[in-house]
């Protein structure tokens, strides 16, 4: 999955990403630009990438609020979208 497309698409900057997997905003340019993830986090990363894209196929990215309270929105659509796909 193609982290860059995926962000782009979800509205999110590294940053934000970065939080949502419990790194820094520089890991996530790392990524951007062809590192792969450390294997013990890859699978955390491609499960919150799979549900940001559904997110966006299911209308709920991008968020238009800025903020902390984005952080919060993200975090609670991940979430949501994590559970459906269980």
């Amino acid at each position: 999955m193609n982290i860059r497309e995926t962000l782009d698409a979800a509205g999110l900057v590294p940053a934000e990403f970065g939080e949502l997997c419990g790194v820094s905003k520089n890991m996530v340019y790392k990524w951007i630009k062809g590192a792969k993830p450390h294997a013990l986090r890859e699978a955390k990363v491609n499960k919150i990438l799979t549900a940001l894209a559904r997110a966006v196929e299911d209308g709920e990215l991008p968020l238009a609020s800025v903020g902390d309270t984005r952080v919060k929105k993200l975090q609670a659509v991940v979430i949501t979208n994590i559970k459906k796909a269980v």
